[in-house]
């Protein structure tokens, strides 16, 4: 734009704001209007965020909601499981023994005397979620043992342990691991140990009857080694039905909780729909009122408006009048409704939380994890989300504007003339 151009535009929104320094009492109203109508879809907005993120943390958190139990036991080559490890879609992915093999004794070493305890072997590795983060998976040589195994056996980190194996033939085989780790109570809570999936299969195999040069020199030679079974996780909440359907199609039977991820799809589209249409309506009226009150604003100042066209304002610099007021208004709104979001939010969030949270959820079937409250603020909104409705408010007084734009772009200078 030329330089000379800028100046009547500037002239124009001066006079727009100065006018409606002038008549405050008309300003506070429309100001209040806006005000009175986002607030509410702030707050509603606030509550749907934080519901929904609450729920979702929920269930993220809860590892069991994103595992696919494999029914059964089946022949897998250790290929298949190379290939769900480079798969985006998996989280984490580990062999399981058979199930009669599941189970096995362990003793503390260096102790004469010591009782066998029995205990599950799980395999382990990189992303197990029964590991926190940054631990390091076992070696071959190692083990993590559970809180509960780890009291039975008298052991700690760092203590040495045995895995007492047998089978069939009345062979016992004695495995030495290092505990590297012992989990918390809550991690799992079983008596039982990872091991690493070598170290595994080498047991499960063992006790199948085959040869394990690690575990002894008797047993049948295995040729083409399989896996029965394997532990999976998807990597996130979206990935557990493809995922799950993707191993339905090798003919794997699975049990899934999809139906908890569904449930709170479900609720999401509910409460989108919910405020999409509350908001659609309470905009479309706000859009309507607020054109009537700028058109009507425009008409009572017509006669000035056509004295400052007299006087040399261009045509379209006119159209600066109702914008800059329309703008200043929806600013004024805009943080009025965000003043009264915090006020109610803290409300809410201190006298509500987490019990409105799970009553909803009780409402839409959505089971939170081990049946405990979902935490954090029920009202939660970002930033961004807060300059969105920022923004969606000066779009308003914009659509707004241009109706009232129509109406300033009709008026004659000579109308100024006459009417004096």
């Amino acid at each position: 734009m030329r330089p000379g151009l800028v100046h009547p535009y500037r002239i124009a929104a001066r006079l727009a704001l100065q006018d409606l320094g002038r008549e405050q009492t008309q300003l506070a109203c429309q100001v209040l209007t806006l005000t009175a109508v986002l607030a509410p879809l702030l707050i509603l907005f606030g509550l749907k965020s934080g519901v929904l993120q609450a729920f979702t943390d929920d269930l993220e958190t809860d590892a069991a909601v994103r595992q696919i139990l494999i029914r059964g036991v089946g022949s897998y080559p250790p290929s298949l499981l190379d290939a769900l490890r480079q798969d985006p879609r998996v989280g984490f992915v580990a062999p399981h023994p058979h199930t009669i093999n599941a189970d096995t004794f362990f003793a503390l070493a260096g102790q004469r005397g010591t009782k066998a305890v029995n205990g599950a072997i799980m395999g382990s590795g990189p992303g197990d979620p029964l590991l926190g983060p940054g631990d390091r998976p076992p070696a071959a040589d190692e083990t993590v043992l559970s809180a509960a195994l780890a009291r039975n056996l008298g052991a700690t980190a760092g203590s040495d342990v045995l895995i007492v194996a047998e089978r069939n033939q009345g062979e016992t085989a004695i495995l030495p691991l290092k505990a590297i780790r012992v989990l918390g109570a809550d991690a799992w809570p079983v008596s039982g140990a990872l091991l690493n999936p070598e170290t595994l299969m080498a047991v499960d195999r063992w006790s199948e009857g085959y040869l394990v040069p690690r575990l002894g020199e008797t047993g049948r030679r295995l040729d083409n080694p399989i896996i029965p079974t394997f532990r999976i996780f998807a990597a996130d909440l979206a990935s557990v039905r493809p995922l799950a359907r993707w191993l339905s199609a090798q003919g794997m039977n699975l049990r899934t909780q999809v139906n908890r991820i569904d449930a709170l799809a479900r609720l999401a589209f509910t409460l989108d729909l919910v405020f999409t249409t509350i908001a659609t309506v309470a905009a479309s009226g706000y859009l309507l009122s607020f054109s009537a009150s700028l058109w009507a604003n425009v008409s009572r100042k017509r006669a000035a408006l056509s004295l400052l066209r007299l006087q040399g304002l261009p045509r379209r610099a006119s159209l600066a009048f109702p914008t800059a007021q329309a703008l200043s208004i929806a600013a004024g709104g805009w943080l009025g409704a965000g003043l009264l979001y915090l006020a109610a939010a803290t409300l809410l969030n201190e006298r509500l939380g987490p019990d409105f949270a799970q009553s909803l959820a009780q409402g839409f079937g959505v089971q939170l994890a081990g049946g405990r409250d979902a935490g954090g603020d029920i009202a939660r909104l970002s930033l961004y989300h807060f300059l969105l409705a920022g923004a969606a408010s000066l779009t308003v007084a914009l659509a707004a504007a241009a109706a009232a734009g129509r109406r300033i772009l009709t008026i004659d200078p000579a109308e100024g003339l006459r009417s004096a």
